[in-house]
């Protein structure tokens, strides 16, 4: 039955098999939000789609996210023990609007089951150092947004996670103001051609401080006024195409 509905009301919406968006709960499984999403998956799995974006209207909960993480990972262990023919790799997920910030549970939880993402964009709050290490799994994530609407990160988790972002090319984080060891870690990114830092000003020693990868071509953070010497670092930045202080 849950499968039924949502078969139907994702035909209803006309949506590419590729990329699936989902709005508000289809009425027929609003109290089973495990069914919910073992029926998403399963459908995803069946037109080979790579990429699903949840919407505001859908409320998505922390509980959501363990339940879709679960039932993904449930689809890859069939193929694993070769019972099914291909896995459930997703390439693009958007969790941005949830109803309230997700738990650090949550990344725990999914970051594992989707090794295989390139584009992510997730709101989580109080992000912890610990959970930020999982990214480490993403080898491929080429993409992430997180918090463009919620709460900033702090130092040491923005460092965990930075450490962890190895072929990420765009970033975009709300953060809070940095310190200038967090500002160091940014040069780690050498893929890195977009960085956002959204959140709290930066002040001049963070400036002064941050590690740009030969490979940025665009930056755009908060900043307070800053001193002559943070603005002649400024100068110094060649490779960059587009400079935006808000």
């Amino acid at each position: 039955a849950n499968c039924s509905a949502l078969a139907s009301e994702l035909s209803n919406e006309r949506i590419a098999p590729m990329k699936i968006s989902v709005g508000h709960r289809p009425a027929g499984i609003k109290g089973d939000p495990d069914g919910f999403m073992q029926a998403l998956t399963w459908f995803m799995w069946q037109f080979g789609t790579s990429s699903l974006s949840i919407g505001p209207e859908f409320r998505l909960t922390s509980s959501d996210i363990h339940h879709l993480a679960e039932a993904i990972s449930y689809i890859n262990g069939l193929n694993h023990r070769g019972e099914i023919g291909g896995g459930l790799f997703l390439e693009a997920l958007d969790v941005s609007e949830p109803l309230k910030s997700l738990d650090s549970g949550s990344i725990e939880a999914l970051i594992p089951s989707i090794p295989s993402i390139k584009e992510l964009s997730i709101s989580i709050e109080d992000l912890s150092p610990e959970a930020a290490v999982c990214f480490k799994e993403c080898g491929s994530l080429e993409r992430l947004c997180l918090n463009k609407e919620g709460c900033p990160q702090s130092s040491k988790t923005v460092e965990a996670l930075i450490t962890n972002l190895s072929s990420v090319k765009e970033l975009e984080i709300k953060v809070k103001c940095l310190t200038s060891s967090a500002a160091k870690v940014f040069g780690k990114c050498s893929n890195l051609e977009r960085l956002v830092l959204g959140g709290e000003e930066q002040n001049s020693e963070f400036v002064k401080a941050l590690a740009t990868p030969s490979s940025l071509r665009e930056l755009k953070m908060n900043a307070e006024r800053l001193s002559a010497e943070a603005a002649s670092v400024l100068n110094g930045w060649e490779m960059l195409e587009k400079l935006y202080l808000g």
